[in-house]
Order: structure tokens, then C-alpha cells, then sequence
């Protein structure tokens, strides 16, 4: 294939990579007969989507050709020349296996599980199983791959209910702490201003004990006087 040819030199994939109609013409060589052509399809594909920003390149020209060609779903010619081809061949299997786990292994989780949900609903999980006692070491390591790449979805949900449950026990753990917060300042609250009517009193209780004694000193000073005279 002349794009073939182009994408092996660096400048020549550079271009490729620059062009929404090229990649597209690329994906629609998956209608040519030669299965050796599907095969070089699934290659070149799978080497722009490891390029960054590929995947979304590759995943436009999917979404353009499912419109050109009224598919129902995205990749549904591809999976009916996966699992209807004209004769047994290990390469383009190996390599559409191949193609299909570098599109649908993105970083982002939530995406990864849509695309690898895509994939179950168009056959390819069920492939897999009926292709498990396959001699091909080659399609049987592209399928391993495959699957040891899939999301546990049942297993993330349990994680995300966890991971709920334990954001509401922090939540109310917050309320609880928020709840005792205020009353350890009501009591503080409390404190101070019992502290202050307490200090208040004893001020009040000295001052009336130093009158007092002033008063008794005074009085004691008088009785004194008042001896002292009659006995003179």
C-alpha cells in the first residue's frame, strides 16, 4: 500500500498524522478484499494510536465511516471481518485483536470502560471465548493481552459503592466533630463567664473583708481609748 510506504518514514507518518482524510482512507481500507490489506490496515492504525492524540484521530475517522457506510455501530464491519473472514488468517486477527486493545486502553477510566463496553456489545468478549482453544501462539497472546486490559466493571462498582459509603461516614464524622466543636466552645463560652462571676465575687468578698477589717480595727481603737480613760 503507497500509504504504507509513506507512514515508514518519519516524515511521511508526520503527514499522515496531520491529515483527518488520510487516516480516514486508511480506515476505510478495511473494505478491501485481501486479507493481507486488512492486516497492514490494522497495523498502521494501531501505530497512530500510540502516537498522542492519535486514538481521537483514529476514533473520528470510525465515527465518519459508521456514518458513511450506515453502520449501526462503530467497528461493526470490523468485528463481521473478524469474526466472517474468507479463511482462516493469523495475522489479521492477531493484528485487529492487537488494534482494538491499544484504541480502547486510554488513560482516562470512565472512557476505557465505554470503549471496552463498546467491544463486548459488537461480539468481541465472546469471540475471544470461542477463540480460546486456538493453536496460534501469536492470537492467543493478542487476546491475552486484551482481556488481562479490561476493567473490572462489576469490581469498580463495588469500589465506587465503598468509596461512597466511606465518603458518608466522613461526612457525618464531620458533622459530629462540627457538632462537638460547638459545644466545647458553649462550654468554654460558659467557663469564661463563670470564671468572670466568680472573679467578680471574690473581688466583692476581699473588698467586704478589708472594710470589715478596717471597720474592726477602728471599733478595737475606740474600745481602747475608751478603757484607757477610765482607768486613768
Amino acid at each position: 500500500m503507497c500509504l504504507r510506504a509513506i507512514m515508514n518514514n518519519k516524515r511521511g507518518f508526520e503527514l499522515v498524522f496531520a491529515d483527518s482524510r488520510a487516516i480516514y482512507c486508511i480506515v476505510r481500507s478495511i473494505l478491501h478484499q485481501s486479507l493481507r490489506t486488512k492486516t497492514l490496515v490494522m497495523q498502521m492504525l494501531s501505530s497512530i494510536c500510540m502516537v498522542q492524540g492519535g486514538q481521537e484521530l483514529v476514533s473520528d475517522a470510525f465515527d465518519q465511516f459508521r456514518l458513511d457506510y450506515r453502520e449501526r455501530h462503530r467497528f461493526q464491519t470490523l468485528m463481521y471481518f473478524i469474526r466472517n473472514p474468507p479463511e482462516f488468517h493469523v495475522e489479521f486477527l492477531s493484528s485487529a485483536i492487537q488494534f482494538l486493545d491499544i484504541f480502547s486502553s486510554v488513560e482516562d477510566l470512565n472512557q476505557r470502560v465505554y470503549l471496552q463496553y463498546e467491544m463486548h456489545l459488537l461480539g468481541l468478549d465472546d469471540f475471544i471465548d470461542e477463540m480460546s482453544d486456538c493453536k496460534s501462539d501469536e492470537l492467543q497472546a493478542r487476546m491475552t493481552a486484551y482481556v488481562n486490559g479490561e476493567m473490572d466493571v462489576a469490581a469498580l462498582f463495588e469500589d465506587s459503592q465503598h468509596k461512597a459509603r466511606l465518603l458518608e461516614e466522613c461526612d457525618q464524622l464531620k458533622i459530629r466533630l462540627s457538632q462537638a466543636n460547638e459545644r466545647v466552645q458553649e462550654v468554654e463560652a460558659k467557663w469564661i463567664t463563670d470564671k468572670a462571676a466568680l472573679d467578680r465575687r471574690l473581688l466583692d468578698l476581699v473588698q467586704e473583708r478589708d472594710r470589715m477589717q478596717k471597720e474592726h480595727e477602728a471599733q478595737e481603737g475606740s474600745w481602747r481609748r475608751t478603757i484607757s480613760k477610765n482607768n486613768t
